[in-house]
């Protein structure tokens, strides 16, 4: 285990950058604005402290972007890396960007926002213990979503995606065929939801969600849940290249390519479960807690 002595995350809440696994791979100090429903904080190995009292460290880590607004960084004296996987930043880019700069931070960026952020950057994906869950898929194929409280402004594109399933429901393409729609669940529950699931699909960003900016969506913290799960996993998304492979999610940017390729993958069981396989060996490798930690300690000039 890391000696994190020095180091401190500081975050809205331990659900920003999965913060607070984060701070049991750094086994360092954290603070948070606030703590959520959905028990992220219980992971932490230490207290969570509150961001209005900033303890000193040597390495500060900002597990979300948005952190930034609610504090003055530059009081805070020491190495600052900041994890840009918020939308936050598609909200206040400019203002965000300037902290960053103004403090010289390194920067760990998500890849849904990757063409968004300009910064010099490394690829960041949240860290993930193995899931204590059964992992028995239902008799009954499954396809899962999980928005949360995103569903009622549809940031996931969510009623896009129930309308493609009803259409394969409709069409019989597949015989029976559930959606399962996971909302205002605690983070352990929707875990032990999803696992029974056969497909998960992320997000199908349109014209719902910051298109103005090009945000196109991409693997989130729950499409990465998804592959560790074993579920297929789809997400709009651009391709995109970084310093790490890509993740080999399947990618849908309209409801016509979400339809095609999930009737593909459904219709095709051994297909599917050659690309569930890559899917979970690529997490497994990239979102482990001694990968995430060694790449977000990193200095700025190994990037």
């Amino acid at each position: 285990m890391i000696n994190g002595d020095d180091i401190c995350i500081v975050c809205i809440n331990p659900a920003f950058a999965n913060a607070g696994v984060l701070q049991k791979a750094l086994n360092c100090k954290i603070v948070a604005e606030k703590l959520e429903f959905k028990g992220f904080h219980k992971v932490c190995t230490k207290p969570v402290g509150s961001i209005s009292n900033i303890p000193e460290a040597k390495h500060y880590i900002f597990a979300g972007s948005g952190v930034l607004l609610r504090i003055d960084a530059s009081k805070l004296k020491g190495r600052k890396s900041v994890i840009i996987s918020d939308s936050h930043y598609l909200e206040h880019t400019e203002a965000i960007d300037k902290i960053i700069e103004d403090n010289n931070m390194e920067v760990s960026c998500m890849i849904d926002l990757w063409d968004v952020c300009k910064h010099e950057k490394r690829a960041y994906f949240q860290p993930f213990e193995q899931f204590d869950v059964d992992n028995t898929k239902s008799d009954v194929l499954t396809v899962c979503h999980s928005p949360s409280v995103k569903v009622k402004t549809n940031q996931k594109g969510s009623a896009q995606i129930e309308s493609v399933v009803k259409r394969i429901q409709d069409e019989n393409r597949v015989g029976n065929l559930n959606y399962m729609c996971i909302t205002d669940e605690t983070w352990s529950g929707t875990i032990k939801r999803k696992a029974s699931a056969q497909v998960f699909v992320d997000q199908l960003v349109m014209k719902n969600h910051y298109a103005s900016k090009g945000y196109r969506g991409g693997i989130g913290k729950s499409g990465l849940e998804g592959m560790l799960l074993k579920c297929l996993t789809i997400s709009s998304g651009n391709p995109i290249e970084t310093d790490v492979p890509a993740p080999p999610y399947v990618i849908a940017n309209s409801s016509g390519e979400l339809y095609m390729k999930m009737c593909y993958y459904l219709e095709s069981p051994n297909v599917r479960s050659k690309m569930i396989e890559r899917q979970f060996e690529w997490a497994r490798k990239y979102t482990s807690l001694e990968n995430v930690a060694k790449r977000i300690l990193q200095n700025k000039s190994e990037i």
